[in-house]
């Protein structure tokens, strides 16, 4: 603005910022010394600026929030009041997946409360959402802190070809992951409603 000397900047689409992660204010700049500001006088004289103008763009990055998200499922036969059990179905690309892993029989299965995980991905768009461990990385065979009944020690791993479900599978002992072992649970984020579901194969042992 030549009246105010103010430089003002519209944009009308996400800036690429190089660096993945928690860098959600990082500084993407037009190159420096591209853009000048020329002077011109009625009789053609001309000055140029020495500096050029800086312009800068700062990232956006997504926000989620899970802190009260959590699901609960009761082994007992039929749906129980006190937890989430249900006859619903289960969303279809966990039903899809569960089925291609062959997990057999189930228990029962639960489902938690609509928009308990939200999250915004903000002005450069949805790439994925996934369950993971608190570093943004895949369970790889993280002790769950739960055990089979009559077996082992259970261990979380994130799915290979759904990254929105979480296996829990018995170990080979209680010390020892399987990524082969028997599936006891799964959990799924639909990341469509912010539900969590839960399904169960095997009793888990309580203390």
């Amino acid at each position: 603005d030549q009246g105010t000397g103010e430089l003002w900047l519209t944009q009308y689409a996400a800036i690429e910022h190089p660096t993945p992660g928690a860098s959600h204010d990082e500084s993407a700049s037009i190159t420096s010394g591209l853009i000048h500001v020329t002077v011109t006088d009625n009789d053609d004289d001309t000055a140029i600026s020495a500096g050029a103008v800086a312009v800068t763009f700062q990232d956006d990055g997504p926000s989620v929030t899970a802190s009260s998200a959590g699901v609960i499922h009761d082994e007992t036969p039929g749906n129980q009041g006190d937890a989430d059990d249900t006859s619903a179905a289960l969303p279809a690309a966990f039903s899809t997946r569960l089925t291609a892993l062959s997990v057999g029989s189930e228990i029962g299965h639960a489902q938690g409360g609509t928009s308990e995980v939200t999250f915004d991905a903000g002005t450069d768009g949805l790439k994925n959402v996934a369950l993971t461990d608190s570093t943004g990385g895949s369970l790889g065979g993280v002790d769950s802190g739960l055990d089979k009944t009559g077996g082992f020690s259970i261990f979380l791993y994130t799915d290979s070809v759904n990254d929105n479900i979480v296996l829990g599978r018995e170990g080979t002992n209680d010390t020892t992951a399987s990524a082969s072992g028997a599936i006891v649970f799964a959990l799924y984020l639909d990341q469509g409603t912010g539900e969590l579901w839960l399904t169960q194969y095997a009793a888990i042992e309580h203390p």
